[in-house]
């Protein structure tokens, strides 16, 4: 299994490609559970970022949880200011 390369544009291309595309990302959309309709857009993703389907799914999940755990471990408000001391 060879593991491809997204380079920094085509990271941000793909960010910003899903950005556009609600349905990918929030669960509230009425069509976020249409399989389908996702598969539909994935493939246009891929096609704009150059890279298989597949992958730009499995990055786009990389990049999504990365940020969430850097956001996590950031924290909010005054509580985050106490947990540094």
């Amino acid at each position: 299994m060879s593991k491809t390369q997204f380079t920094t544009t085509q990271d941000e291309l793909l960010v910003e490609e899903v950005s556009k595309n609600r349905v990918l990302y929030d669960s509230s959309h009425e069509k976020h559970k249409d399989v389908n309709y996702k598969d539909a857009i994935w493939n246009n993703i891929s096609t704009v970022v150059g890279q298989c389907t597949e992958d730009c799914k499995k990055r786009w999940r990389n990049i999504r949880d990365t940020y969430m755990r850097h956001k996590k471990k950031l924290g909010t408000g005054s509580s985050a200011l106490s947990k540094k001391k």
